[in-house]
């Protein structure tokens, strides 16, 4: 029956058979198109799809889900995937569209910072540098309780450093100590450690930059930024 049939799809995905998954599913909706649950085994289908690599079946399974349940509670990820499955594809003014498509359906937060978050990644490749600015604003003013708060600070601050067209390393430097606080990740604490020593580098403080990239190195050893950084610490020490 139908129960018996759903239970088996969602023990196939818990498992993570996706294969077997898609195609339990797919029977299931082709058997039972009025069920309750057509928007959950779509969704599942979907990310099913997505995770084994096939894209238009999951773009199709999403926008299925996007459109035709705006009760649903997976309407937002729906929106939101098939969004990013367009960024991926290189198709940006495509991605921004349906990144705005998410966000007028008033997502949660986290949702809502992270559709702001790539929509402006979209923007910057489209070379709309102004555009992108406003969204990454919008994060840091609407959503400072999230995880893109940080990386939107980060963007933020690299649209002022040196050989930008606004470039502004004293107020990249204030950014960067926002994000320095709310980091929450190792990766992005580095990532800050990083920038700020190279925005008091480009100011020719060495004496602020040389502990930064020290502190970078001891603390995040085995992060990318370590290694760029080694040059530039062993001048900064230099010099202070």
């Amino acid at each position: 029956n139908e129960e018996a049939k759903r239970q088996l799809a969602d023990g196939l995905y818990a498992r993570g058979m996706y294969e077997l998954a898609a195609a339990e599913y797919a029977g299931l909706l082709e058997q039972h198109p009025e069920s309750s649950q057509v928007d959950v085994c779509t969704f599942r289908m979907g990310e099913c799809f997505r995770i084994l690599g096939k894209s238009t079946d999951a773009e199709r399974a999403y926008r299925v889900v996007f459109t035709k349940f705006p009760k649903s509670e997976f309407r937002f990820k729906a929106g939101f995937q098939r969004a990013n499955i367009f960024l991926s594809a290189g198709r940006e003014k495509n991605a921004v569209d349906l990144f705005q498509a998410v966000l007028d359906t008033k997502p949660p937060s986290d949702l809502a910072a992270a559709s702001l978050y790539f929509k402006g990644e979209a923007l910057l490749t489209l070379e709309r540098e102004s555009d992108a600015r406003v969204e990454f604003e919008t994060i840091v003013d609407n959503h400072p309780e999230t995880d893109y708060y940080a990386y939107a600070l980060l963007k933020l601050s690299a649209l002022l450093g040196a050989g930008s067209q606004n470039a502004d390393p004293v107020k990249a430097i204030q950014l960067l100590e926002l994000a320095k606080k709310s980091a929450s990740t190792d990766r992005v604490r580095a990532e800050v450690l990083y920038q700020l020593a190279e925005r008091h580098f480009e100011l020719e403080d060495y004496e602020k930059s040389a502990p930064l990239y020290q502190d970078l190195m001891q603390t995040y050893p085995d992060d990318e930024r370590t290694i760029q950084a080694r040059l530039r610490a062993a001048w900064a020490s230099h010099n202070a």
